[in-house]
């Protein structure tokens, strides 16, 4: 590896961390250096992007060409680029709330998933989302996981907080990035008044006298389905009239599910994909 390309990879990440802190609308102006210490999987994630970015733009070139075809920063605009799109998109969707009528479902749920309360996903964000849920008026909120990431897992009280600000009924499952503080984040959301289904099931009625059965499932990365059947074996049957909701963060799982179980399933996990 070249000095110059060594360099580049260096200030490109240290660059993109301190994009993290500067959108970070909660940061301590003129205490970079301490802000950033404090979280060091930002600066894993930095290097992730931008090293890796640059290093699958220059391997065919390596392979195929000439390894010092062009000059590290002209490598490193492609990343730039990209990152720049994808923020701009960001912002341009962002806040867009999507209407569907299910057929049988007679009250108003708010869906939320993927939360990822982190550097870029903080008070001020949770703040503008709990006022646009709360506008909605909605009689149930439902979240599909993901509500931490590795930058929230030992620092997530303001997601907390912002959770239990909701006006309606909060429910949510696991997804795969709140496995490592399960049992914690459970206990904790549960403490505040948001309930957590982990291979279980609830039963409520809402404010509009609708009765539904929530159930929701954990996040597997291997023997997803068994365990899932393993799930469905041990369901207590659902009430008379009830409509049936399935919370599981994988999308797959909705393939799975047996045959006219639940009324309807969410999931998350793919970001809108």
């Amino acid at each position: 590896v070249s000095s110059a390309w060594g360099l580049a990879l260096i200030y490109g990440q240290v660059g993109v961390w301190g994009l993290f802190f500067s959108i970070h609308r909660d940061a301590p102006p003129g205490r970079f250096v301490e802000w950033c210490l404090a979280r060091p999987s930002q600066l894993c994630y930095a290097f992730a992007f931008w090293g890796w970015v640059c290093w699958g733009l220059r391997l065919p070139w390596v392979v195929f060409g000439d390894a010092q075809a062009f000059e590290p920063g002209l490598w490193l605009f492609p990343a730039f680029a990209m990152a720049l799109l994808g923020t701009l998109q960001t912002y341009m969707s962002g806040g867009e709330v999507r209407r569907h009528k299910v057929k049988g479902l007679n009250a108003r749920v708010v869906h939320l998933s993927d939360l990822h309360a982190s550097a870029v996903m903080h008070t001020p964000e949770f703040g503008r989302l709990v006022r646009d849920v709360n506008v909605l008026r909605p009689e149930l909120v439902l979240i599909t996981g993901d509500l931490v990431m590795p930058f929230s897992e030992k620092e997530h009280g303001y997601l907390v907080d912002a959770l239990s600000a909701i006006d309606a009924p909060v429910y949510c499952c696991p997804g795969n990035h709140d496995l490592p503080i399960l049992k914690e984040l459970k206990l904790r959301l549960e403490a505040s008044g948001v309930r957590m289904l982990v291979d279980e099931r609830d039963v409520l009625t809402t404010a509009t006298g609708q009765l539904i059965e929530l159930t929701g499932v954990n996040f597997y990365w291997e023997h997803a389905r068994d365990r899932l059947d393993a799930v469905m074996v041990r369901l207590p049957d659902a009430p008379v009239q009830a409509f049936r909701i399935l919370l599981a963060h994988d999308p797959r799982l909705g393939a799975w599910v047996p045959h006219a179980r639940f009324d309807l399933v969410l999931s998350g996990h793919t970001h809108g994909g």
